[in-house]
């Protein structure tokens, strides 16, 4: 226990000599270099700045009614209407061909789902 009073002793005795050298630090090495805050600094005097004077934008320019009469009472033209796309040709040996294969197809799924095959 005594060993724990000495070590809270040192931090406290540290923590209070670190505050008073922050805050009255910077004042004992002002007047170590000769400058007390009893003299006031020189200030140069800085020449005002001539205003600046901003112009305004231009203005845009007015809008013209460029709509005639002729146009607005034209009547609206209207797009072509689009054209289906060509059917494709066949001959009838291809279409026998198609329906072969499609009747070959069922008849082999129907006996795959009758356990036949």
């Amino acid at each position: 226990m005594k060993f724990f009073d000495r070590l809270l002793t040192i931090i406290i005795t540290a923590t209070l000599t670190s505050a008073v050298w922050i805050v009255f630090g910077s004042a004992i090495f002002e007047l170590a270099e000769g400058n007390s805050a009893d003299e006031p600094e020189a200030v140069e005097a800085v020449e005002p700045a001539a205003p600046t004077i901003v112009a305004p934008p231009p203005a845009a320019p007015p809008v013209e009614d460029t709509v005639t009469p002729s146009a607005v009472e034209a009547e609206p033209t209207q797009a072509p209407a689009p054209t289906p796309p060509a059917a494709p040709s066949v001959s009838p040996a291809e279409v026998e061909s198609i329906e072969e294969t499609v009747v070959e197809a069922a008849t082999d799924a129907a006996g795959d789902e009758s356990g036949g095959g």
